[in-house]
């Protein structure tokens, strides 16, 4: 999970000493759902993964934020079994 936190750390201007998991997105941290958009694309582009943006608008915390992208990610060219 540290590269969900060197990309929070972008998208907030490096101030990601204090993140912990029940951290709100928008209110604790200011991020805006097209931020977390940005920052889901970011993830995808650095990682080779697909992430359905369509759940983001449920994910409040960082902590639901991690447990998202590990549910959800899944790597391109990956077949289905």
């Amino acid at each position: 999970m540290a590269l969900i936190r060197d990309v929070l750390a972008r998208h907030l201007d490096g101030s990601v000493a204090d993140l912990h998991p029940a951290l709100l997105l928008d209110l604790d941290l200011d991020l805006t759902p097209l931020e977390l958009v940005l920052v889901a694309v970011e993830l995808e582009e650095r990682e080779h993964v697909n992430i359905p943006v369509e759940g983001l608008s449920d994910v409040r915390t960082v902590g639901e934020l991690f447990r998202y992208v590990a549910a959800n990610a899944t790597r391109i060219g990956a077949t289905a079994a």
